[in-house]
């Protein structure tokens, strides 16, 4: 009975992926043709399908680059991110996303915003892992929440990316 269910589900799994294949094909095509509506369309029809397929994230991540949309962009390469931490992909999309909407001009304005968010990322981290080793200070939730909560930033859960990122800001020739 548990072996006959277990193969149902994996039927089941097996024809979302087959569709969630055939429409990300479908999105990359509208994608390539310059339809960037469309294939963001296309795209959110197959995480319908299949919401832990990482390549529907970034591939409508960058469609909505294109369509200037990038909230939303960094937004998918989180969820991205959180199917495969080590998806370079994600973090390139999400990279250019924050350059294309940062606010600022100089190249010390973009290196210190993030800094401001690689420092948040990092006392993030240490909190996860302060959770994860049952340490006396996370096991207060009021405490874990107030070292993780910051009004007004988008989360970022990756400070690999971040440090990348800072790196490149500073070693660009742009100012």
């Amino acid at each position: 009975m548990l072996e006959k269910d277990a193969e149902e589900r994996r039927q089941r799994r097996k024809m979302k992926e087959e569709k969630a294949n055939a429409l990300r094909e479908q999105g990359n095509e509208a994608f390539t043709q310059g339809d960037y509506e469309t294939a963001v369309r296309l795209y959110t029809e197959g995480l319908e399908q299949l919401r832990d397929m990482q390549a529907l994230y970034t591939n409508r991540a960058q469609a909505f680059i294109k369509l200037k949309r990038y909230k939303e962009a960094i937004s998918d390469c989180e969820w991205a991110l959180r199917c495969n931490e080590k998806c370079i992909k994600a973090y390139v999309h999400m990279g250019k996303s924050h350059l294309s909407f940062c606010p600022f001009k100089s190249k010390s304005g973009l290196h210190l915003h993030f800094s401001t968010y690689l420092k948040a990322s990092l006392q993030e981290k240490t909190a996860w892992e302060e959770l994860q080793e049952g340490t006396e200070q996370a096991m207060a939730v009021p405490e874990l929440l107030k070292k993780l909560d910051r009004p007004n930033e988008i989360n970022l859960y990756y400070c690999g990316g971040l440090e990348l990122l800072s790196q490149a800001i500073k070693d660009c020739k742009y100012a």
